[in-house]
């Protein structure tokens, strides 16, 4: 059983649990949302998102400048371009390809 907090006031009848982790600012019971924040890391799924926009509609002629045109991508949305390596870029591409939710148009994955 919980110990409640004892007196009278606002704070009567909740447990002691639950007011020693709203003065510690914990958020229970609720979930953090991202906002869209300028300069952060997009997610996995934000970036293969992103991965199949430049491969449908900005597609460049070889594959050395897809990375590029990803970069220039993660800008226009407000992403830290600066945060998102080349290795991920080409893993998300080959997980895109793999997922099947666009072609690999620029032949650099195997299979």
């Amino acid at each position: 059983m919980r110990e409640e907090s004892g007196g009278s006031g606002l704070f009567e009848g909740v447990p002691r649990d639950v007011i020693e982790d709203l003065e510690a600012g914990s958020p229970r019971g609720r979930e953090k949302r991202r906002r869209s924040q300028p300069g952060r890391r997009p997610t996995r799924k934000e970036l293969d998102l992103l991965v199949v926009k430049a491969i449908n509609y900005h597609l460049p002629e070889h594959p050395s400048r897809f990375v590029q045109v990803v970069r220039e991508l993660l800008r226009e949305e407000g992403y830290d371009e600066n945060t998102v390596t080349d290795k991920r870029i080409w893993e998300s591409y080959e997980r895109v390809v793999r997922k099947k939710w666009a072609r690999d148009h620029l032949g650099v994955t195997r299979g």
